[in-house]
């Protein structure tokens, strides 16, 4: 645009030159020149106005096309994204269908293979005794994993038959019938299930399929009913079983540490005897003596407390009743400790042989690795062993130190009611002797 306002303007000033230089001709000023040079540069400016314009309205055209594809992008972009979403939901079901798919194969081809191994017993024992039967099921050819479904189908219908068939009582008559000598004979037989045939005269046959007739088997013997135990490892289970039920053959595996168990347990469970037993007859004299208040025995504490009451003053009763209280107190407390922490301790030693036997597997597993269950074995059978004897020891040691804490406790009580008793009769006794004296 500059280039062509610059060849105006030299244009104009050509003319101007030719105006000038054509004076004798014509008679043109200056002014017209300048008039002329001044047309000429409005017309330049209206024409790049109009370019300029033109440009804007282009550039407005662009910009708006340029927001339309924007506009359009993002639309493309959302439609993509959506599409991305299905294709992968999409990839999803297909995914799960196929997990299915194979489920379902998996099943079918278990289905299968329990059909294949049980499909001799169908063809030898159940279905060779149905009659006429038989023969169709044994024509067919054995199932595989490549049969449709209608053929699976038949051999599930087939098969239900055959069980259902297994469960009935059925009778075949004018059957062919075969005795040891190979002689025939015709005669009624009865099928009980696919397991046994009976002749009508209580003989036991045997089909024989391929000639489609019976035979019957060897006379029963007579020999009495009766109960074997048969070991089929040959005399390891046996052996085992005897040795499993030995209180020694338990004990073992505990070692050093269950002998203490054991000793501990029966330290403390006669030790528990004896003082429950000496706080039982303590407690029947001092029941007993409740019943005679008046006439103190020295068998027993309650005595012994009425008659260092008898011996005291009145101003020093309750002071005496409190000290024949605390010098009964030993006796009624010996044992009791010791039995509480005799309780405690066949625990922690069926925690130790816990530990010791775990050590015990550790070892053995670092130095043989542990492929032979054997070599474990011993570890922790100690472990075990050690907890179980711990905790059958301290339970019924626990309980003989609660019903011996309970005595002590009943006893406590009835000196503590006679002591009270006592002091209440002495302080009544006292106040009416000083009303007397008023």
């Amino acid at each position: 645009m500059i280039s062509r306002v610059f060849k105006r303007t030299v244009f104009a000033a050509v003319v101007a030159a030719g105006i000038l230089a054509g004076t004798a001709a014509h008679a043109i000023t200056l002014d017209d020149v300048y008039r002329a040079v001044a047309q000429g540069t409005r017309v330049e400016a209206a024409d790049a106005k109009a370019a300029v314009d033109a440009m804007r309205a282009s550039a407005a055209a662009a910009g708006a096309a340029r927001d339309e594809a924007a506009r359009t992008k993002k639309s493309l972009e959302a439609e993509v994204a959506a599409l991305e979403e299905a294709v992968s939901a999409a990839q999803e079901r297909v995914r799960e269908r196929r997990a299915k798919l194979e489920k379902e194969r998996a099943s079918v081809e278990a289905v299968l293979a329990s059909i294949e191994r049980h499909e001799g017993l169908l063809t030898e024992a159940v279905m060779k005794t149905q009659i006429g039967r038989s023969e169709a099921f044994m024509d067919d050819a054995p199932v595989s994993k490549t049969d449709g479904v209608a053929r699976l189908r038949r051999h599930w219908v087939r098969a239900l038959g055959a069980v259902a068939g297994s469960a009935g009582v059925r009778t075949v008559e004018d059957a062919v019938i075969y005795d040891a000598a190979g002689a025939p004979s015709r005669g009624t037989v009865t099928l009980y299930g696919p397991f046994a045939a009976k002749a009508g005269d209580g003989a036991w046959l045997r089909y024989l399929p391929s000639e489609r007739v019976w035979r019957r088997l060897a006379d029963d013997p007579g020999i009495p009913v009766g109960v074997v135990a048969l070991d089929p490892s040959f005399g390891r289970l046996l052996a085992g079983y005897a040795e499993r039920h030995s209180a020694w053959a338990w004990m073992k595996p505990a070692g050093v540490i269950g002998i203490f168990i054991g000793l501990v347990a029966a330290a403390a469970l006669l030790l528990g005897f004896l003082r429950w037993t000496a706080l039982a007859l303590e407690e029947r004299r001092v029941r007993r003596q409740l019943e005679d208040m008046e006439n103190p025995r020295e068998d027993n504490s309650l005595g012994r407390m009425l008659a260092a009451a008898k011996e005291s003053t009145d101003e020093l009763l309750e002071a005496k009743l409190d000290a024949a209280i605390v010098a009964e107190r030993p006796g009624f407390e010996r044992g009791v400790a010791t039995l509480a922490v005799l309780a405690g301790i066949p625990t922690l030693l069926g925690l130790l042989g816990t530990v010791s036997g775990m050590i015990e597997t550790f070892t053995v597993m670092s130095e043989h690795g542990s492929a032979e269950p054997g070599l474990l074995a011993g570890g922790i059978a100690e472990a075990l062993v050690t907890t179980e004897l711990g905790l059958v020891s301290a339970i019924p040691i626990l309980l003989l130190h609660c019903a011996v804490k309970t005595k002590r406790d009943a006893l406590f009580s009835h000196l503590e009611e006679a002591a009270s008793t006592l002091a209440v009769r002495e302080a009544a006794g006292c106040c009416g002797a000083c009303r007397r004296d008023e």
